[in-house]
């Protein structure tokens, strides 16, 4: 069975005597949304503003889990949507965590896990012409593998 949305869409789909082509296609632009019920519109980004987000820190720091009764109180309260409270609430426990997480790895790191690699001035390093020849062969003959 189909359901009400297509039905609407195949009604006013066709053009029909009594009303005529354009009443028809004027109703489905202006009910696009409504023909398209799997279309979800995504709603814009909202910014919280800086005196709303003071006071949202201070509730925080007493208390970083809260009831979803008090999030609607302070939703009220700042005149935002819950939604809004209880995803801040959310976000800010995670900056917590990955912060900390953070914090202790840079702490676990100490100096003696850091490499650090001084290659020093040019004159120190050993030249072609100053390096010790290597014995590669078993019975002392100082020749490399390949040249025999």
């Amino acid at each position: 069975m189909a359901s009400f949305h297509e039905l609407l869409f195949h009604i006013l789909s066709r053009p029909t005597i009594a009303n005529g082509l354009q009443p028809a296609q004027q109703l489905l632009q202006n009910n696009a949304g409504m023909c398209e019920p799997n279309v979800l519109q995504r709603q814009k980004r909202r910014n919280i503003a800086p005196a709303k987000r003071a006071v949202l820190e201070e509730r925080f720091q007493e208390k970083p889990y809260r009831t979803e009764y008090e999030m609607r109180l302070y939703a009220e309260e700042l005149d935002l949507d819950h939604v809004q409270v209880s995803n801040w609430f959310r976000r800010r426990r995670k900056r917590e965590r990955n912060q900390q997480k953070k914090t202790e790895l840079q702490q676990a790191k100490g100096p003696e896990d850091t490499v650090q690699i001084d290659l020093g001035n040019s004159e120190d390093r050993i030249g072609p012409e100053q390096a010790v020849p290597m014995d590669f062969s078993k019975d002392g003959s100082n020749t490399a593998p390949c040249d025999k």
